[in-house]
């Protein structure tokens, strides 16, 4: 955001002005320092979560579907859904909040499932013998309706978002 823009070039500022004088302590305080700092910190730990959450969630379906494709197939469209969420915060909000920087993990979890259901009912055994066209058509028409309608009111959810005022 602009105000953190003005906190770095203070920062610098201060900075510079210190490489000159080894003997003065110079810093920032007050409550818009404190909070812009607090915000740097929760930014930087939210990233570090989605970094972990990332990680573990490829780990977990390397374990359970035993394909090296399978966390590529799975994490493509969450990735691409969270790219989309940020960018859309980015114009509408301008940068990343308190709330608006946990939408990366929150979507990650959630988006995940979709992936979950339909890995599962692909690969499953009874299915072997099916040829991989047919096999995507059943998986699709067998739990199409029920993630269409998850996906819904998760939508729904997160649209509730739009009218909360946390700009």
């Amino acid at each position: 955001s602009p105000d953190n823009k003005y906190a770095d070039d203070i920062k610098q500022l201060i900075n510079g002005a210190l490489a000159n004088h080894k003997k003065v302590a110079m810093g920032l305080t007050g409550v818009y320092m404190v909070s812009y700092e607090e915000l740097q910190t929760i930014n930087k730990d939210i990233n570090f979560c989605n970094w972990i959450a990332l990680c573990l969630t490829i780990m977990v379906f390397w374990i359970a579907f035993r394909l090296l494709s399978a966390p590529l197939l799975a994490m493509a469209p969450v990735i691409m859904a969270i790219v989309i969420t940020l960018s859309m915060v980015r114009l509408t909000v301008g940068h990343l909040n308190l709330i608006t920087s946990i939408f990366g993990v929150v979507l990650l979890c959630l988006g995940i499932d979709y992936s979950i259901h339909i890995l599962s009912h692909y690969t499953d055994v009874s299915m072997k013998d099916v040829s991989p066209r047919r096999r995507i058509y059943l998986t699709l028409t067998h739990c199409g309706q029920g993630l269409i309608t998850s996906a819904v009111t998760t939508s729904l959810a997160f649209f509730t978002l739009m009218i909360a005022g946390f700009r």
